[in-house]
């Protein structure tokens, strides 16, 4: 079988179908003669079925989904659902190499994130000019450029000068702040209480079913709540705790 070696130096890639030596010579070259037609859309591939993918993505096609029973999980690329797959497997094929370090993870960019541990490197950096703000993580600095973003939304009630960086900040100012309409309500007969927040409304639930909540630790007080996280909270200004 007659073998087709790349050219470029330095490089041991070698391949018996013609195609295949065209397509990896593009990783040397930059090449990406597959364009996407969608409307402002730049997206350029080097692989054909790179750009199926990807109209995949415009279309909300979700191709693979997971044969494990009972579960619905579905996606549009076959690496995604390899990394899936490992979430029944349990499957853990990257490991940190640092000394003593027993952490393993089922996706590359898991153990990228973890090495930042051990070389204390911020790689992501703000880059509002007199900001020194640095972080190893990406949705960190994310949610640190808000502070730097103007208030795009803005409470639309007269003498209301609230103003928010996102749009879900202020669908709870208005629920909370100006709806004097109640908007989840007690599905039970008989009860028909009325809440702000869906939150609220899921809490209130559990006292029909006679479901065990988290409860306060002090024995005096009868604060109760779906979240173990709200009981946290709560204990910082549990008033019979500082009696």
């Amino acid at each position: 079988m007659l073998l087709l070696s790349c050219d470029y130096k330095n490089c041991n890639y070698t391949t018996n179908k013609k195609y295949c030596l065209k397509v990896h010579t593009r990783t040397h070259t930059g090449e990406k003669p597959y364009i996407c037609d969608f409307p402002n859309c730049d997206y350029k591939a080097a692989q054909s079925n790179a750009l199926k993918r990807h109209i995949d993505s415009h279309l909300n096609i979700k191709r693979f989904k997971c044969e494990y029973p009972d579960c619905t999980f579905v996606t549009g690329r076959t690496d995604g659902m390899e990394t899936h797959k490992m979430t029944h497997t349990g499957e853990k094929p990257f490991k940190c190499d640092y000394h003593g370090c027993d952490y393993r993870a089922s996706q590359s960019d898991s153990l990228k994130k973890h090495i930042f541990i051990h070389t204390k490197d911020k790689p992501y950096i703000c880059e509002f000019l007199g900001c020194n703000f640095k972080t190893s993580r990406k949705d960190s600095l994310k949610q640190h450029s808000l502070i730097h973003m103007e208030n795009q939304y803005k409470c639309d009630y007269l003498s209301c000068e609230y103003t928010c960086t996102l749009k879900q900040y202020l669908n709870a100012h208005m629920i909370n702040d100006h709806s004097d309409d109640n908007v989840f309500i007690c599905p039970y007969n008989d009860c028909g209480l009325k809440f702000k927040l869906k939150k609220g409304l899921d809490t209130h639930i559990l006292s029909h079913l006679h479901t065990n909540l988290y409860s306060c630790s002090n024995a005096r007080c009868d604060f109760k709540s779906l979240y173990r996280s709200s009981i946290y909270k709560h204990k910082k200004h549990c008033l019979y705790a500082k009696a």
